[in-house]
């Protein structure tokens, strides 16, 4: 029974971890019925992060300098 809970545990790790073809599986593994609508959701989701994302590492970067490297960095994963 430890092994199974373990088991599990170290896929749903594996799932979640990782870029964003895993984050993909993980979507549609939770949820089979609502697939489409989980994974346009996710993507959406990431589109919108990875813009801002862009758009912040540029003011950042222009205001810090190569000081930037260090907030990413520390930032949490």
């Amino acid at each position: 029974m430890l092994f199974a809970i373990f088991a599990l545990g170290a896929f749903m790790f594996a799932q979640a971890s990782g870029p964003g073809a895993h984050v993909m599986s993980f979507v549609s593994l939770s949820c089979p019925t609502m697939r489409g609508t989980g994974i346009g959701f996710n993507q959406g989701t990431l589109r919108v992060g990875s813009t801002l994302a862009l758009f912040f590492f540029l003011v950042l970067g222009a205001s810090l300098g190569s000081g930037v490297f260090w907030v990413i960095a520390r930032s949490p994963r």
